[in-house]
């Protein structure tokens, strides 16, 4: 079956098209967004995640974010576009999303007792007005030193799977954590306070009646 799009219908889809996009299918992000009542569609961009050469964290998670949200802002130029990624590090050295239960376990390991940076890149990007802004937010913090029992007990919850350092500091995870320098927000994955700026330096009204 053929469908025949008339000017006015298409004219009504472009109008339509979302002001504010989130390009993360991160259901901790989109929390936090409609914790301060921000109207915001989510459309997810997938890119393959990988460091290079000598590159610095803040620098990756930058180039990263800036990826993402370039990849959406393409397909909606007339709208704000944010992308993020959040790293935890180490020692200066970058803990992925463990995808199994034995490597959530070795990195939990490694942070117990220690204190490590969580680092989000975020990006907000408009094609229409030739906005392209980013940042990254760093947040230091300490895990509790914790016995075998914890660290089994929490990765029995499957919690520390696919989250950035093996833990979620907004659920469970918080158990944790004896101490945080920072945002707490970036933590969860996206620094509220940097990015409200970074909007409000778009243009974008944070405060504008709904």
């Amino acid at each position: 079956m053929e469908f025949c799009y008339t000017e006015n219908f298409l004219r009504l889809m472009k109008k339509s098209k979302p002001s504010l996009i989130l390009a993360s299918n991160s259901p901790r992000r989109s929390a936090l967004l409609s914790q301060i009542n921000l109207k915001f569609t989510v459309s997810p961009a997938r890119i393959k995640e990988q460091t290079q050469s000598n590159e610095k964290p803040e620098d990756y998670v930058v180039r990263i974010a800036l990826a993402k949200g370039n990849i959406i802002a393409k397909k909606y130029p007339n709208s704000t576009v944010i992308g993020a990624d959040t790293i935890v590090v180490l020692e200066n050295k970058v803990l992925g999303k463990p995808k199994t239960k034995m490597k959530a376990k070795e990195m939990l390991k490694e942070l117990q007792g220690k204190k490590h940076k969580v680092i989000t890149g975020i990006s907000v990007i408009n094609k229409s007005k030739n906005i392209v802004l980013s940042r990254a937010i760093k947040t230091g913090v300490k895990m509790k030193a914790l016995t075998e029992k914890e660290i089994d007990g929490y990765i029995r919850t499957k919690e520390p799977l696919d989250k950035a350092g093996g833990y979620a500091i907004q659920e469970m995870g918080t158990v944790l954590i004896d101490e945080i320098k920072g945002s707490y927000t970036n933590v969860v994955g996206l620094p509220l306070n940097a990015l409200c700026e970074l909007l409000r330096e778009a243009g974008f009204e944070i405060w504008e009646k709904k």
